[in-house]
């Protein structure tokens, strides 16, 4: 949930909160059933055209937690640090203020909890919902 406003034409900037889950990662630690990264932070969003073209182009960055699943058991302390996430998109018009659309995204986090560190990168596809 990206909440802002425009700066000028095509260009949106904002705050908001980012929650992305993960039910199988891809770990070296065995027994870790799922992941999940919630961050909070700022972002930009960039359309190229914003009066005819719905390509647009975002960036997040902010400080988030890292809760890991150990054989489906959660809880205890969860690692913290940077979250940003990069991601492209396309959206279509549906009214004069309401654009839906699809965006590719990278989630990138650099987590640490008593010196160790944890590192995520989460790769998605995710739809989009924009008042303009």
């Amino acid at each position: 949930l990206l909440i802002g406003g425009t700066l000028f034409s095509g260009l949106a900037f904002g705050g908001g909160i980012v929650f992305d889950y993960s039910p199988s990662p891809s770990t070296d630690v065995p027994g870790v059933s799922s992941q999940t990264v919630i961050g909070l932070g700022l972002y930009a969003d960039y359309y190229l055209d914003a009066q005819t073209n719905g390509l647009h182009i975002q960036g997040f960055v902010g400080w988030g937690g890292l809760e890991t699943s150990f054989d489906g058991n959660v809880g205890g302390s969860d690692p913290t640090g940077l979250v940003a996430h990069a991601g492209a998109g396309y959206e279509w018009w549906l009214t004069d203020q309401w654009s839906y659309g699809v965006m590719g995204r990278i989630l990138y986090g650099s987590f640490s909890l008593g010196g160790n560190g944890f590192t995520t990168i989460e790769p998605a596809v995710v739809g989009t919902l924009t008042w303009h």
